[in-house]
This record gives C-alpha cells, structure tokens and sequence, in this order.
C-alpha cells in the first residue's frame, strides 16, 4: 500500500499524463481529416488529368489513416483510467485500489505497443516504394507526359502535408509523446516531393516539345 505521500504524487503523474495522451489523441484527428482530404483532392485531381501516378498516390494516403488510427488506438487504450479488465482479465475491485499504479502503468504500455505496430506497417510500405522505384527504375517505359492540373494536385498535397508534419513535429516534442513522432512520418512527404518532381518534370518536357515544335521550318 502507498502511503497518502505517494499517492498524491502518483496521482499527479497519473493525471498529467493521462491529459497528454489525450491532447496527443485530439491532435490525430488532424491527421486523418487531413489524409482523407488529400485523397479526395488528390483523387479529383488524377480524374482531371488522367494521372495514374496521382491517383496511386491518392489511394496511398489511406494507408495513412490506417497507421494514424492504430496510433489512435494505443493512446484511447493507455488513457482508460477505470476499467474491469487489462488485457482481456477481469481484475477485482479490490485489486483495482491496491494495485492501480501498476496497472495504470501497464495500461500505458499500449501506446508503446500500437506505435510499434504503427512503425511495422510504415517500414512494409516504405518497403513497397522502393521496390517499385527499383523496378521502375530498371524497366524503363515510355513517359507519358501528365497535364498542369496533376501537378497542381501534387505541389497543393505537397504543402499540405508539409504544414501536417511540422504540427504534429511541433506537438510531439511539446507533449514528448511518441505516438505523435510516429505520426509526424517523413515518408509521406518524400512520396509527395517525389510525385511533384515527376509532374514538374512531365510539364517542363512538354514545354520543351512545344518550343522545339515552334521553331521548326
């Protein structure tokens, strides 16, 4: 048993970071109303201009809203206070009182878990890319040259991903919370620099052919 010295203090502790789980969760929201616009801006955009590379980069934000929402997970799970069971096995009320911080401290090894489990999935398809970059890049294909409005898509999600990172960059090391740190993935962002290089790309060709259509006789 704690004497009432001990308690105080972890109540303290408890409180205090059972409130930063929570903001940390509240911030996560962000992130998937952020990956679900991308994806519709996206997707519109690679309908308009006929762009397989945006449209698969469209469908690839969901894998962001599946990483975020186990992030979010493991923070709703460690922030639970009072519960009947931990890990499936009903705990008594009696052992609720005598044994609370320790089960408090195992219920916060959950957002230690899901981020593990979040950084699995971001390490297979980051993964995944390069494979595909190593194949394309050794399985040259005609260039099909992409319109103005793909590589607006691109810059616009660009930009927008980059405001997400620096704000879930920022809140991580306010709060010290490592479910935002996993959120605030690098990989997102190279994949949109990556696709608004090759758009940029793809219209300078195009101008090029224009300007050399126009001098000659």
């Amino acid at each position: 048993m704690m004497n009432p010295l001990q308690k105080n203090t972890w109540e303290t502790i408890q409180q205090t970071t059972v409130t930063d789980l929570r903001i940390a969760r509240q911030h996560l929201w962000l992130n998937v109303g952020t990956y679900l616009g991308l994806f519709v801006i996206e997707l519109s955009c690679a309908q308009l201009a006929h762009s397989q590379v945006l449209r698969a980069d469209a469908f690839n934000n969901l894998s962001g809203i599946f990483s975020t929402s186990l992030l979010m997970t493991g923070l709703y799970m460690a922030a639970k206070t009072h519960d009947n069971d931990l890990w499936g096995a009903p705990i008594a009320p009696s052992e609720q009182l005598a044994m609370s911080p320790r089960i408090q401290q195992s219920r916060f090894r959950f957002e230690t878990l899901y981020t593990l489990v979040a950084g699995l999935v971001m390490v297979e398809i980051a993964g995944d890319i390069i494979y595909q970059a190593t194949r394309a890049l050794f399985s040259p294909t005609t260039p099909v040259l992409q319109s103005r409005i793909a590589g607006i898509g691109a810059g616009l999600s660009t930009l927008i991903l980059l405001l997400l990172w620096l704000t879930n960059r920022h809140w991580a090391h306010h709060l010290a919370n490592t479910a935002l740190v996993a959120a605030a993935e690098i990989f997102q962002l190279t994949q949109q620099v990556d696709t608004l290089m090759k758009q940029t790309f793809n219209v300078a060709v195009a101008a090029l052919m224009v300007i050399s259509s126009d001098q000659l006789p």
